[in-house]
């Protein structure tokens, strides 16, 4: 938003790069690395947009993350009757970062953007540590204890191209380039310590990842546009480091879409998007955990924009 006779304009994005829920249950081989992951990263994101030129932008902001995690395991400790002992470790934390870019229309009407977001290291303080197990154990896993994390988002840059097939149909090109290496290690640090509770600190080694997308947007009408895509990403998850947190591998990715504008100011958009993630075999070399992991992601979604 912004005066309409001024070259800047002010904005605000609420969204999700970052997050994901897993469920693997309580009977799996698996239960003492892993049975459930629900992992939020909500981005709050103010920006300032300048138009330098009639075909010129730059804009930049600030970058504010909301994090949310809640990870549960089974612990190897039994109760009498065989039942497992339980972990849940649960905790919110905050992160800052910032965002630049830059778009470009050339005289072809070619179009280029280039954007980046900064990393964002969001500090978990004072979680809470809530230990399941027999009453015999409870003094090797105490009561009321609480544990510090971080959590390390990637910066991403990413570059895109829109090339204008006709007057109401364009294709766009995407190339984003996640910088993952920051991802190192898994680690929590608990307020009181055991000879049973120590720290803890796996590793991760994550390498940078990217994604390669194709899109092409028409315009049926004046109020309705058709879109579709495809796309590629390489995995950030190196062999031996495949965890079922993140059973990541390279992806093939499908998207259709379609924006309805009833009137100058509100759009609607809706979209489906689907994952092939490929079939891993994979052991890990801290836990062992040996197995082949396969994913598909289906993913609709709908979005109200309103423009004064």
């Amino acid at each position: 938003m912004g005066p309409k006779s001024n070259k800047w304009k002010l904005g605000l994005g609420v969204y999700t790069p970052f997050g994901g829920l897993v469920d693997w249950g309580d009977n799996w081989s698996g239960k003492y690395t892993l049975t459930s992951l629900n992992l939020k990263a909500i981005y709050f994101q103010p920006t300032l947009s300048i138009k330098i030129t009639d075909r010129i932008g730059i804009g930049a902001g600030f970058v504010y993350n909301h994090g949310d995690v809640n990870l549960q395991r089974a612990l190897p400790v039994n109760y009498p009757d065989g039942r497992s002992g339980h972990v849940t470790l649960d905790g919110t934390g905050k992160g800052y970062g910032w965002n630049a870019g830059l778009y470009i229309k050339t005289l072809s009407n070619i179009s280029f953007a280039l954007v980046h977001k900064s990393k964002v290291i969001t500090k978990l303080d004072g979680g809470t540590a809530d230990f399941t197990v027999p009453q015999s154990l409870t003094g090797s896993f105490p009561p009321g204890n609480t544990f510090n994390a971080e959590l390390p988002l990637p910066a991403t840059t990413s570059l895109g191209v829109g090339i204008p097939l006709s007057k109401s149909t364009v294709l766009a090109f995407d190339a984003s380039w996640v910088q993952w290496h920051i991802y190192q290690d898994l680690s929590f640090d608990y307020a009181t310590n055991t000879p049973a509770l120590a720290d803890t600190k796996s590793a991760r080694n994550y390498r940078d990842g990217s994604s390669f997308k194709l899109g092409i947007n028409h315009q049926a009408s004046e109020k309705l546009a058709l879109r579709a895509g495809v796309g590629y990403a390489f995995s950030p998850v190196q062999d031996g480091y495949v965890t079922p947190e993140a059973p990541d591998a390279d992806r093939y990715i499908l998207s259709a879409g379609l924006g309805y504008t009833p009137t100058r100011h509100f759009e609607v958009n809706a979209s489906f998007f689907f994952e092939d993630v490929k079939s891993r075999k994979q052991k890990n070399i801290e836990t062992g955990l040996d197995g082949t992991f396969k994913t598909l992601v289906y993913a609709p979604g709908i979005s109200l924009t309103y423009k004064w």
